[in-house]
């Protein structure tokens, strides 16, 4: 009789060990889910530039300060998605800022060690257009990791 025994028992610890196992991938499948609805509820938005016929359609070049590195998101939102990393010395179009949440500056920018493409930015442009794609662009906060080099 100790025999039919052990087979029962270690059956119904297995399938307890088992059900267990199931509540717990089922419970975290929510948690990733309401992660994944944050993440892609800040929708990307574009950078806008000009709307002066006598100016530069961005205002003004910054560049990343020695030692800094500034993160460029996709949107101006601490939870949109990191567009670049940029490191010291690169150089920032000021493109849009009238707008944009306080604290938040949409840029363009070349991307490090890549041939410099960013050249509209400097023209005049009635129109107010997105950032064109020749460029990079996105949202950053500056505070103190930037210094004006112009405008």
């Amino acid at each position: 009789m100790m025999r039919s025994v052990f087979p029962v028992a270690s059956f119904l610890a297995f399938a307890a060990l088992s059900a267990c196992g199931s509540q717990t991938a089922s419970d975290a499948e929510p948690a990733s889910a309401a992660s994944a609805v944050t993440a892609a509820a800040v929708a990307p938005r574009p950078v806008m530039m000009g709307g002066e016929a006598d100016m530069d359609a961005c205002a003004g070049v910054s560049r990343i300060k020695p030692g800094r590195v500034v993160l460029i998101r996709s949107a101006p939102d601490q939870n949109a998605g990191i567009v670049a990393s940029l490191p010291e010395g690169i150089a920032l179009w000021v493109c849009e800022e009238e707008g944009a949440p306080e604290g938040w500056t949409g840029v363009a920018f070349d991307m490090p060690d890549a041939p410099e493409t960013c050249e509209g930015p400097g023209t005049p442009s009635t129109d107010k257009v997105p950032v064109p794609a020749v460029c990079q662009s996105g949202w950053a906060q500056f505070g103190d990791d930037v210094e004006n080099v112009a405008g």
